[in-house]
């Protein structure tokens, strides 16, 4: 079974959406993932969420012949008006034809007002027919879902299938300082994931910087082979935060400008094939990491 592939919008952050979507669409990757959060998307402001923006980028996905499934529209759920402003972005979402909204959870320092979010937010979701995919950080301390096991236990103590995981196997990876291994955790996320994030990164003598997929840390082919044994694939996004790097220690630092177009083009191109090929029962399987040259 071969999973949806999206390409998200990050990977343009600094250029304008109809640029995007374009070069998205000559890709030819045929779904996208909007990214809408603040600090990684421009041009977006609160008052966006609304029924006309949602009409208006309707209308951009169809003349770039884009589908979507899945919208980042990032907050922390365990702050006051984080059921009003999230609310919007489910009803957005669902114009778009997006019936999953990725986000932050919360701190573990919030999780009261979390919870008691989540006992509005989680019914409301399943009232729309939509699913709130929570996500894994990619730095920082204390979060909510630190690894795959606290999020598998906040989805249990959540209780709904309209509560689900996006689970970022490089956000797992550079979360942990490089002590989780993400392959490692996938059979016990995988029953409560919905959703996953893909991205990579190599280490250079200043820190990390993000990679095509398959050529770096992370262990794809393993990965990879796993799902596809499993009888359904949950969709899945390519992540290429252009603008961003990672110290020695992980913590994040944005570049003063995006990468040239070309460069771009060059990670996505390669990316997109690389996860193709991995779910393409007519080609070989991919090489194990061992057996391959790291960059």
């Amino acid at each position: 079974m071969e999973p949806i592939v999206s390409i998200n919008t990050i990977a343009y952050q600094g250029l304008d959406l109809r640029t995007a979507l374009r070069e998205i669409s000559r890709l030819g990757a045929g779904y996208v993932e909007l990214s809408f959060t603040a600090g990684y998307s421009e041009g977006f402001a609160e008052k966006d969420f609304s029924p006309g923006k949602a009409r208006q980028l309707s209308n951009m996905l169809s003349e770039a012949g884009l589908l979507t499934v899945a919208l980042a529209a990032h907050i922390d759920l365990g702050t006051e008006g984080a059921v009003s402003a999230f609310r919007r972005r489910i009803d957005f979402a669902m114009e778009l034809g997006a019936k999953i909204v990725h986000t932050n959870p919360s701190q573990l320092t919030k999780s009261d007002l979390f919870y008691r979010n989540m006992e509005d937010l989680a019914p409301f979701a399943a009232s729309r027919g939509a699913i709130i995919a929570l996500e894994n950080p990619g730095d920082g301390e204390g979060s909510l879902i630190g690894s795959g096991k606290q999020g598998v236990s906040l989805i249990q103590r959540v209780g709904s299938d309209s509560v689900r995981l996006n689970y970022d196997f490089c956000n797992a990876f550079s979360y942990s300082k490089g002590m989780i291994r993400p392959e490692e955790e996938l059979r016990d996320i995988l029953p409560y994931t919905v959703h996953f994030h893909l991205k990579d990164m190599v280490q250079q003598e200043r820190g990390w910087v993000f990679s095509e997929i398959g050529k770096g840390v992370i262990d794809y082919p393993a990965i990879f082979k796993f799902l596809a044994g499993e009888p359904e694939i949950p969709p899945m996004s390519i992540e290429f935060p252009c603008r961003f790097r990672r110290t020695r220690d992980f913590r994040p630092e944005k570049n003063p400008s995006p990468p040239p177009l070309q460069a771009i083009r060059h990670v996505l191109r390669g990316s997109l094939e690389y996860v193709r090929r991995a779910f393409d029962t007519r080609v070989e399987p991919l090489p194990p990491r061992g057996s391959r040259l790291d960059p």
